[in-house]
């Protein structure tokens, strides 16, 4: 189910696997999310990255919420993204800005 509609990355140096998987309420992937967590961290160790990130889109209430694998770029497993749902134009922007900041 990650690897669905996943993308590699490369962000300020920094290796990352960022997948999306859209519901239409994200109480439809509660069930699931202690083993996409798990599949997150096994992700980033085979691919050698230096972090995994899951985006769980609500299409229904335009929000998403997106997850971290541990890693030593941000301190930060999950975050609440209200009206963003676009990966590329909306999300990706929003990472890029944090790895930098990180970066100071």
């Amino acid at each position: 189910m990650l690897q669905r509609d996943a993308k590699n990355y490369r962000i300020h140096s920094v290796s990352l696997l960022l997948s999306q998987i859209e519901v239409r309420a994200m109480s439809d992937i509660d069930p699931l999310l202690p083993a996409l967590q798990q599949a997150l961290e096994h992700a980033k160790q085979e691919a050698g990255l230096a972090m995994a990130a899951l985006l769980v889109t609500d299409i229904t209430c335009r929000r998403s919420t997106l997850y971290f694998s541990p890693n030593r770029v941000l301190d930060i497993r999950q975050v609440s993204l209200p009206g963003m749902t676009s990966r590329k134009k909306e999300v990706l922007p929003w990472l890029t800005r944090q790895i930098a900041n990180a970066g100071r």
